[in-house]
């Protein structure tokens, strides 16, 4: 920060500079002073002396890489440190400081854009709040996780829901909050998503706390033992892999077990009223409250949940 840019190298990748060429990328960033660098969730921009702006999406296994000093690491791609430019790279940049930076991709998901403003304009305009810098309160957060109604796990890796969370991060907080990745999230017990909630600063804050260096993470992480889904234990416990949201999901089922929900059904006026209110925990039962006609359909989730209920007129059936 605070240095000028002397040198511009952007490779022609149609795919990974997306809005403009690969030209218009070096010429809005040669001679541009660095004044700040921004991040929310997986974006980074620039702030320079000049607009456009260059925001860069990691993806997968994008990042930078600083000559000479390295870069983060990922637990299933190797960058090469000691090659200059390294592999991979979609763009160079020298400042006059003689650093030389360079962005990477071998697997080519990551993207790079130029905003005039980024904070008002896609894609940062449509992401959640970021959990290091606006992680909300734990009442805001209950509110909005009780009105989503696909599975948890799918819920936090939505980036407009909480922007930085990944598959791996989902895997392990829902891990250390004992929480099945297959639960619904309007399902969740307050307890839970207070686990959830605490979960997602903890793991979040440490891994940035070590520089997400792997070999810092906490024996007890689930993280060391998840990937390839070759079948392991953590804990003293078997580890299962299971497809959730359409992504690869490890879990504990020791740990992460499936809750099994009760109804209570009260007869209520009109015709389009079920929105269900928790009432109370019993053990690994939950029982939940619905105001419905006998004329209203409830469907439970697909996953392993069992919901019968009896009132004194009828006998409700949630299939």
């Amino acid at each position: 920060v605070g240095f000028k840019i002397v040198s511009a190298e952007a490779l022609e990748d149609e795919k990974v500079i997306e809005g403009c060429s690969h030209s218009e990328l070096e010429a809005s960033l040669l001679y541009a002073k660095l004044l700040q660098v921004h991040r929310r969730g997986k974006h980074l921009w620039f702030e320079t002396d000049c607009k456009p702006w260059p925001l860069f999406h990691f993806g997968m296994t994008g990042g930078f890489v600083v000559r000479g000093e390295g870069a983060v690491e990922y637990k299933s791609t190797n960058k090469d440190f000691d090659t200059w430019p390294p592999r991979f790279y979609k763009l160079l940049l020298e400042f006059d400081n003689g650093k030389q930076v360079a962005f990477t991709d071998p697997r080519r998901f990551a993207r790079i854009r130029l905003r005039d403003d980024p904070l008002q304009s896609s894609p940062i305009l449509e992401l959640g709040p970021d959990p290091m810098h606006a992680m909300p309160l734990l009442e805001d957060f209950d509110s909005r996780i009780q009105r989503r109604q696909a599975t948890v796990k799918s819920v936090l890796l939505d980036q407009s829901f909480i922007a930085g969370i990944g598959n791996w991060i989902a895997d392990e907080v829902l891990y250390q909050a004992a929480v099945h990745p297959s639960t619904v999230a309007s399902n969740l017990t307050s307890a839970q998503v207070e686990e959830i909630w605490k979960k997602i600063t903890e793991v979040i804050s440490l891994a940035v706390e070590v520089g997400a260096r792997k070999s810092k993470f906490p024996d007890s992480w689930l993280f060391h033992h998840r990937w390839g889904k070759v079948a392991g234990e953590v804990g003293g416990h078997p580890i299962e892999f299971l497809t959730v949201g359409g992504r690869t999901t490890a879990i504990v089922p020791a740990v992460q077990r499936m809750i099994k929900f009760e109804a209570i059904l009260k007869p209520c006026k009109g015709i389009n009223s079920a929105k269900p209110s928790l009432t109370k925990v019993k053990s690994e039962v939950v029982t939940k409250e619905f105001k419905t006609c006998k004329s209203t359909k409830l469907k439970a989730s697909k996953v392993d949940v069992s919901i019968k209920a009896e009132t004194p007129e009828v006998l409700y059936s949630i299939v």
